[in-house]
């Protein structure tokens, strides 16, 4: 079984290093700085990416518990960075 069988697996993989390199900064640096905001942007968009290339990894399993947590996953952000760009929360 070669998870890498197409680029999909190869993709999915380097966004998640993304995720989590950039998560992990968004977490422990000082919140609201410029810096701060960009890096979460990078974690959002490579999170984003990376449920949508889950979906499409049919290398381990048919359409599984896998991919319903990526589905879980990518609502949950999608809420989470459309809240306050919609409602525009203010900055306290």
């Amino acid at each position: 079984m070669d998870i890498f069988e197409s680029t999909i697996g190869a993709v999915h993989t380097v966004l998640a290093v993304a995720a989590l390199i950039s998560g992990g900064y968004v977490v422990f640096k000082t919140k609201g700085t410029l810096t701060h905001k960009k890096v979460g942007y990078i974690y959002v968009v490579s999170m984003i990416f990376m449920n949508i290339t889950a979906l499409f990894t049919h290398v381990l399993f048919t359409f599984g518990p896998f991919h319903i947590l990526a589905v879980f996953s990518l609502l949950t952000v999608l809420f989470g960075i459309l809240s306050p760009l919609l409602f525009l929360v203010p900055n306290f």
